[in-house]
């Protein structure tokens, strides 16, 4: 399987420590390189465009509502830890645009 441009050890190979590794916070699961992926594809996508910005962090936003209702409740807390980075990039995109974070959703 491919993940991202994930490329390395097959996942269901890695020993525990391995696992663990990936999602440290310098890992490649990990809060910084997850969120800074998910913020540049938001970012790139958007451009500077402040209402594509403000409907990509909505779609984030919506985006782990619906994983916590699949999930069946709260998920762990590195996936709170890294919507958290995700939408801070944004905001700070959209500030820097001139745009209006207040009333986002959060």
């Amino acid at each position: 399987m491919e993940y991202l441009d994930y490329d390395g050890k097959p996942l269901l190979e890695l020993s525990q420590d391995e696992a663990f590794g990936l999602i440290e916070s310098d890992g490649f699961f990990g809060v910084d390189q997850s969120a800074q992926r998910a913020s540049d594809f938001v970012i790139g996508f958007a451009g500077d465009d402040v209402s594509l910005l403000q409907e990509g962090r909505k779609a984030i936003v919506e985006g782990f509502e619906e994983a916590e209702k699949l999930w069946g409740g709260k998920l762990a807390n590195i996936a709170y830890e890294t919507q958290e980075k995700i939408l801070q990039a944004i905001d700070e995109t959209i500030a820097l645009l001139g745009g209006n974070i207040l009333n986002l959703a959060v």
